[in-house]
């Protein structure tokens, strides 16, 4: 995808993902495997440039508080969560949600009433 159709996707953009990184609930190594592999897509498709229309930034946090299930991720401004994500599931976020604006329900952290 160009930068071009990212521009015609949604313009002047900025999302930032924080990937949970310091909680009890995971190894950090895994978060920071799911953090590289975000990394690694969001520069080879030159969304961390800071001229892009469209950008996304990422980085590993402290803990976000939905402890016991994995590796945890939060989109902003959209202020959707993720959780028990693994590269594979990142990738999908990666191309469903930051580039086609369309969350994936079923990743979504579902809360216990």
């Amino acid at each position: 995808m160009s930068n071009n159709d990212i521009a015609s996707i949604s313009p002047n953009r900025v999302r930032r993902v924080y990937i949970c990184g310091n909680g009890k609930c995971i190894h950090r190594s895994a978060a920071e495997s799911v953090f590289n592999h975000l990394l690694g897509l969001i520069r080879t498709h030159q969304m961390d440039n800071f001229e892009a229309p469209y950008r996304v930034k990422c980085q590993l946090a402290g803990c976000l508080d939905i402890c016991t299930n994995g590796v945890t991720l939060v989109v902003q401004p959209d202020s959707i969560y993720y959780w028990n994500i693994d590269e594979e599931k990142a990738e999908k976020i990666f191309f469903q949600h930051l580039i086609n604006n369309q969350p994936i329900e079923e990743f979504r952290y579902q809360p216990n009433p």
